[in-house]
């Protein structure tokens, strides 16, 4: 609590030292003054010196980071503030010096330790600090201050002409034309500050050198008057001193002025100056392979070192691959993004000359069953590029006309723009009913349950039954095959997804046309059976509605014979479509057991507690929609999930779960899970033959509830 506490009064006043900025630049320059006048102890001098060195080091690093020298406009009073401070410091640290004969640590670790407390090096290094910032940089600085200066006066006047022009022609309003003469008046402000304020750099310099030779002979002669020193051992205390004093001093000032130059020099970007050096400097890789075998060379001459030439010839061939390697995916990237740029553009003008190719009758055409792509997958589709999607779904239709007896509609492949690149949409009617993303040149790769390592991909979900998956390369395919993943093409990710739609949405694509097509090929096999029934005893509309309800529930209807002669058995007492079909289910029960069988041919089921059969029974209501079981929200609630507790036992054994119900229940239970468990079979006693083995694998049962707790639970057989 302690340490908040004191973290948030230290942030509290760091905001007010910031909000009350105005008066904090005040009352330094107060300090510089008083600095400049009363002399300060040892300690406090480390501390400006210190001070000093930080804000020059600031300074620098923040003219690295700008994009244009506008955004440092105060750059020149900033200038002019740190010349004071480094002067006010001088005049102090000369006082020290002269008076006390020491002037802290700082100046004392770099007279000593710096230059090795020898004189002669310390007067030559500081020398040339001296020549390099006063003839080289401040030089360069000033006289490219000067040049930007002019150029940018003389610039102004076409800048506005050209702002003036762009005004009336209305590509900028008044509010942007105005920001823009602003930014050039600061501009010329900008440069002719800087041109000023060079001086000060040129002026610290000079005066550096100045205070430097007046504190040594000071020294000298008050070390060998006042100080009892021989003129030997006070040129020797006072001159280590007095270098040390300017290493400290002009050091800082270098700082700053190597970040006027840089500063000045730096043209307008939209990056920082460091990333355009590097950016530019290595944007041909090809110098860098020059450079390492001219490295080489050098290094393989006699007398000349072969291992420094050597090792940096190293870093530049190193450098050099690293950047080719970049510079080969980047243009990967760029080519494969303009080759995808040229298929959306052809895919635009393929779909603009098909809509204007469209007659009027074929735009309100609407496909049973489309199936819509994003340009990415468009390969999937195209003969040309060894795309099997329409092989693969003509296989499709011949298979569900196997499975459920009756033929699907053309499915219609299309591209979308509208669609994510890698995207594919499944329409029932012109209405997207599933959706999912594919990733050409990679497999869908699943757990099996036998995993013995883990591989790494992109995460994703399995399209048809919302199971975890990867995305994994091709050429890692043979890898997770052999850590115990099952691979799956993309097309067949595909398939799978639309197989699962049709096998969903079949009853709502079994259209009239199609019902009058089935009964008419049936009639050539059954010719009595079908002049019976269709039109004297039942309409095919009606016909077509049970065959629907089948469908619903996945139930095959390829024995159209038996189906069509169990109507006319049940057409004379009741014409309700949903009724004719539950005596349809009872003839077809050896057809429905076998889909849910396992390998050895038994039926695992989930048997209802009879207590629980009981209270559904009494709940029983007749509705507008036909009776329904009608119970609290939090009974069906508790009931599905103890379904769906039921059914994973029944799935984890290896069995295709089924609710085995009373015959007088099953549809009624039917409407109660369809919206919850639409995929869970639900048969009655009735529909279950002789000879069909079935396995009771464990009784769904509301055991905290209680209108089931007062029923005693029954043992329920094992088998059948």
């Amino acid at each position: 609590m302690e340490n908040a506490a004191s973290t948030n009064w230290s942030r509290k006043v760091f905001e007010t030292i910031l909000n009350k900025n105005e008066y904090v630049l005040a009352v330094a320059v107060v300090a510089v003054l008083t600095v400049l006048i009363i002399p300060i102890p040892n300690t406090m001098i480390d501390i400006l010196l210190t001070v000093g060195f930080a804000t020059s080091l600031l300074i620098l690093f923040a003219t690295l980071q700008i994009n244009h020298a506008l955004e440092m406009s105060t750059f020149p009073s900033l200038l002019l503030f740190t010349t004071m401070y480094r002067l006010a410091l001088n005049v102090s640290t000369t006082r020290a010096i002269l008076l006390r004969g020491e002037a802290g640590e700082v100046i004392d670790a770099f007279g000593q330790f710096v230059v090795g407390g020898n004189m002669i090096v310390g007067g030559i290094l500081f020398v040339i600090i001296v020549i390099i910032q006063f003839i080289v940089i401040t030089k360069g600085a000033s006289r490219i201050s000067e040049v930007a200066a002019r150029f940018t006066l003389d610039a102004m006047p076409g800048k506005q002409m050209a702002i003036d022009a762009d005004l009336s022609a209305g590509l900028i309003t008044e509010d942007q034309a105005r920001e823009r003469r602003k930014t050039i008046a600061r501009e010329a402000e900008f440069y002719g500050a800087m041109d000023g304020a060079a001086k000060f750099i040129r002026g610290d310099t000079i005066a550096g050198i100045i205070i430097t030779g007046i504190n040594i002979v000071g020294g000298v002669a008050i070390g060998a008057t006042q100080g009892g020193l021989t003129a030997s051992e006070a040129l020797q205390k006072y001159a280590i001193l007095t270098v040390g004093d300017g290493l400290v001093t002009q050091i800082p000032s270098m700082i700053v002025a190597i970040a006027s130059g840089i500063l000045i020099t730096n043209t307008s970007s939209d990056t920082a100056l460091g990333a355009d050096i590097i950016g530019q400097l290595f944007f041909k890789p090809k110098s860098l392979l020059i450079g390492a075998a001219v490295l080489f060379l050098l290094g393989a001459v006699p007398g000349l070192p072969t291992t420094a030439f050597w090792t940096v010839g190293l870093l530049f061939a190193a450098a050099f691959f690293l950047l080719y390697k970049q510079e080969k995916e980047d243009k990967a990237i760029d080519t494969r993004r303009k080759q995808e740029a040229q298929q959306q553009q052809a895919l635009h003008a393929q779909q603009q000359q098909q809509q204007a190719q469209e007659t009027p009758e074929q735009a309100l055409r609407v496909d049973r069953i489309s199936i819509e792509i994003g340009y990415k997958l468009i390969p999937m589709v195209d003969p040309k590029m060894e795309g099997n999607l329409l092989t693969r779904i003509v296989a499709l239709r011949r298979q569900v006309a196997g499975r459920f007896g009756f033929i699907i509609p053309p499915i219609r492949i299309k591209d979308n723009l509208q669609l994510p690149p890698n995207a594919y949409s499944i329409k029932l009617r012109g209405h997207e009913v599933a959706r999912g993303e594919l990733l050409l040149d990679h497999y869908l790769a699943m757990e099996s349950g036998t995993v013995t390592q883990k591989i790494e991909g992109t995460a994703t979900t399995e399209p048809a039954f919302g199971l975890p998956a990867l995305w994994i390369p091709a050429a890692r395919k043979a890898q997770a095959d052999a850590a115990g993943y099952a691979t799956i093409d993309p097309v067949s990710v595909m398939v799978t997804h639309l197989m699962e739609v049709l096998q969903m949405y079949a009853s709502e694509v079994l259209s009239r046309e199609d019902a009058k097509h089935l009964v008419d090929t049936a009639k050539e096999s059954n010719p009595v059976v079908v002049e019976e029934l269709i039109p004297n005893l039942l309409p095919l509309a009606t016909v077509q509605q049970v065959l629907a309800h089948l469908l619903r529930e996945r139930v095959p209807i390829q024995d159209l014979g038996l189906i069509l002669e169990t109507l006319a058995n049940y057409a004379r007492q009741t014409q309700d479509p949903a009724i004719l079909a539950e005596h349809c289910r009872q003839k077809l029960g050896r057809a429905i057991c076998a889909m849910y069988q396992n390998a050895r041919g038994r039926l695992g089921v989930l048997a209802l507690h009879p207590g629980l059969e009981q209270m559904f029974s009494r709940s029983v209501q007749q509705t507008d929609a036909g009776p329904q079981i009608i119970l609290a929200p939090q009974v069906t609630q508790q009931f599905i999930e103890a379904t769906i507790n039921s059914s994973q036992k029944a799935m984890s054994q290896g069995f295709e779960p089924v609710l085995l119900v009373s015959t007088s229940m099953r549809r009624l239970m039917r409407r109660l899970v369809e919206s919850s468990m639409p995929r869970l079979a639900i048969l009655a006693y009735s529909e279950i033959p002789p000879g069909v083995h079935t396995e009771i694998l464990d009784t769904v049962t509301l055991a905290e509830h209680p209108q089931t707790a007062t029923y005693a639970a029954q043992p329920v057989g094992a088998g059948t």
